[in-house]
């Protein structure tokens, strides 16, 4: 007997080939990979080798004599149709712990559990991973997990974001509560405001029919950023397990400030993309796309949390699609210091910043004043101490999926969320979109290729802030 059997409902699709097979073969090459067997089940029709072929094609870095191509198979598979879970059963081997990821529309998510609990094969030991999206909505997330609960052990649901599985995102609590030197700074006593950037080059690339329907706010802000926000702003856990960092995020979600009418048309621009020199369409000329969509591929807000560590201390983010550079980066920007006893003119008095870049080139440097050499009048010159993953760690940085997805074999559910973060989320955002439903609130647009419209500058302008260098590292 295995010791796991990990089935991926949707394995030819997309995800499972790009993402979800290599990130396994990644880890079985590295050894990290217990005794078991991968499944991909799809609706087309496959032998086992026609499938770890077509993996090979896809992925030409995948080496196709490797042992990890004994362990994957390929079983063909309708979520519809109740005589293919029987099927399955009889033809998955026995393992000590069962792993299916349902890498699927949601809409299949309670039809597959119900499937799945029928032909019984959720046991004890069995995990089940869902991926996003959750629901487009408070509402409609509750019923997603009613539906699925029916069925299937909370404790056995693993919800993925996969931004929580990179080694940077990781690093922010490392940082934080790992760091003596750190800590004591992090709140509003020190730091003057915080800004998240997730800024993506690429436009809609055929998923206009899924984006058309979500945007930018339901696509990334209600799942990546504010995980992000949660491990930037949490209090320390007690400890290291999952429902202590779990608590310890809610808390954060619960004390956001509401974003709703007025303060929400105030306090967030959205905009689309418009053709430019560098893409000949624009958001609304896309295939798929509405021409009279209202759906933004770019927000930006300013928010806040009410609580003592974070009183009066503005968080900034922003997302968009078609965006001058793939870009995930936060920025904690300090205080200047409290009295200028240096005479030093006002254009080169700059404080302090923690610039954490997520992707790409994963880093961590810290702005500093230093002296600019010279035998004149004291000149300051910021200065970054670096430290970029690639030159400082001799080791491979591991894709997201690759730790998620060890963690899922192994029961760890630190990096996944729980129900009430998903649901808390999402009550928070339709505040937002329910704000913008009103009239009044316009849809910007900015040229595709650039850092944005001009109007997401003077929201943050409006608190004497600017965005940080647009993330080229320069001056702001």
């Amino acid at each position: 007997m295995g010791e796991f059997r990990l089935v991926i409902i949707g394995g030819s699709g997309d995800l499972s080939l790009r993402k979800l097979i290599p990130s396994l073969y990644a880890c079985d090459i590295e050894g990290h990979l217990s005794e078991g067997t991968i499944h991909a089940l799809g609706r087309k029709s496959f032998t086992d080798n026609e499938f770890c072929d077509l993996v090979c094609q896809r992925n030409e870095t995948m080496a196709r004599d490797s042992d990890f191509f004994k362990r994957l198979n390929y079983h063909q598979f309708d979520a519809m149709n109740d005589e293919d879970y029987t099927r399955l059963s009889e033809e998955l081997p026995n393992a000590k712990t069962t792993i299916f990821y349902l890498s699927t529309a949601p809409d299949l998510f309670h039809i597959i559990a119900k499937g799945l609990a029928q032909t019984e094969l959720i046991d004890d030991n069995t995990r089940v991973v869902l991926e996003k999206p959750l629901g487009d909505s408070y509402e409609s997330s509750v019923l997603l997990s009613d539906s699925i609960e029916k069925h299937i052990e909370p404790s056995k649901i693993y919800r993925i974001d996969h931004y929580l599985g990179k080694e940077s995102v990781q690093n922010l609590m490392v940082l934080r509560f790992a760091n003596a030197v750190i800590e004591p700074l992090w709140n509003r006593n020190f730091i003057d405001h915080v800004q998240i950037t997730v800024a993506e080059t690429v436009g809609v690339e055929g998923r206009a029919s899924y984006y058309d329907r979500y945007g930018a706010l339901r696509d990334i802000i209600q799942n990546h950023m504010l995980q992000l926000l949660c491990l930037i702003a949490m209090e320390p856990p007690a400890d290291d397990k999952p429902e202590s960092i779990l608590a310890e995020k809610v808390q954060v979600l619960r004390s956001l400030k509401p974003l709703k009418g007025a303060t929400a048309r105030r306090d967030t621009v959205r905009a689309q993309y418009a053709s430019s020199d560098n893409k000949s369409k624009g958001y609304t000329e896309e295939m798929g796309v509405a021409k009279n969509s209202k759906t933004e591929t770019f927000v930006a807000m300013k928010m806040q949390i009410e609580n003592w560590r974070w009183a009066g201390v503005p968080f900034y983010i922003r997302t968009g699609k078609s965006m001058e550079q793939r870009l995930s980066e936060v920025v904690i920007q300090f205080k200047e210091v409290p009295h200028w006893t240096l005479k030093v003119s006002k254009k080169n008095r700059k404080a302090n910043r923690i610039v954490i870049r997520l992707q790409p080139d994963e880093s961590i440097q810290l702005l500093m004043q230093i002296k600019q050499p010279g035998p004149k009048s004291l000149e300051l010159k910021q200065v970054p101490l670096d430290l970029y993953y690639a030159d400082s760690i001799d080791a491979r940085l591991p894709d997201a999926y690759e730790r998620l997805l060890l963690d899922v074999i192994e029961g760890n559910s630190t990096l996944f969320m729980d129900r009430e973060e998903v649901e808390l989320a999402w009550k928070w955002c339709d505040g937002v979109l329910d704000a913008w439903k009103d009239d009044s609130m316009p849809m910007y647009s900015y040229p595709a290729g650039t850092w944005g419209p001009e109007e997401a500058d003077l929201l943050i302008a409006k608190h004497k802030n600017s965005f940080w260098g647009y993330g080229l590292g320069g001056d702001d």
